[in-house]
């Protein structure tokens, strides 16, 4: 199966959008070769409508390898809007991008690539697809731009590596940590436990309320709470 991996070129104070105006000479010749490394481990870019438009006049026309690379690389898109791709070797696909992106790892063994953490990476990040995540974080203050915070769901990361070019760009590379459905059971069954055992305590107890309205038991719950929490074996 094919892995996923999405860069995307990140500001000090938060700025992914538009890295053309802000990157300058941060993205050098290190940059592009470590870059054109991944590509040629390649074979196909995913982006959205706003990606494509923003790529294709200036990369439509290469010059040399690392443009050349992207240039000639089957690229798919995904919009429900655009209608005609002009870009060397572009695909639209209008559907339901997890779904077809699903379709797409479990076609070759080579890599799937996406510049930028817009909505398209994020949306397949949150539904399980991305198996790595590379934010390249380089030594500058955007000033205004598109951020990388924006609402969305929570997904956990582990971090695998931390590179450091020669001028000062620092790549965080993460990936993805699966959901683990026997985890989230064990987590389901203690807080269960847990309740009916505060709820016989507080029948004997009566008329003391067993908990604040922050959820936190009174003081004469604590020590029986807290011994059968680090009682409960399944989950430490």
């Amino acid at each position: 199966m094919r892995n996923l991996i999405v860069s995307s070129l990140v500001s000090l104070d938060g700025i992914h959008g538009d890295p053309q105006s802000w990157i300058g000479d941060y993205f050098d010749e290190q940059a592009a070769e470590e870059s054109l490394a991944v590509l040629l481990d390649s074979d196909a870019m995913l982006m959205g409508r706003n990606t494509y438009e923003y790529f294709a006049p200036a990369w439509s026309s290469p010059s040399g390898p690392y443009l050349e690379r992207i240039n000639e690389m089957r690229k798919y898109v995904f919009s429900s809007t655009l209608t005609a791709a002009d870009w060397n070797n572009t695909t639209i696909i209008p559907g339901d991008p997890v779904a077809a992106v699903r379709e797409l790892k479990e076609q070759g063994d080579r890599h799937l690539v996406i510049y930028g953490y817009g909505q398209l990476a994020q949306t397949l990040l949150e539904h399980g697809l991305v198996d790595r995540l590379n934010f390249v974080l380089n030594p500058v203050m955007a000033g205004s731009g598109s951020t990388l915070f924006r609402p969305g769901k929570r997904t956990n990361l582990r971090l695998v590596s931390v590179a450091e070019r020669r001028n000062g760009a620092v790549t965080l590379s993460y990936a993805a940590l699966g959901y683990d459905g026997a985890a989230a059971a064990r987590l389901a069954s203690y807080a269960g436990d847990c309740r009916s055992r505060l709820r016989r305590q507080r029948l004997r107890r009566l008329p003391v309320p067993v908990g604040g309205a922050d959820g936190v038991p009174p003081k004469y719950l604590r020590g029986p709470f807290d011994r059968w929490r680090r009682s409960w074996s399944g989950i430490r």
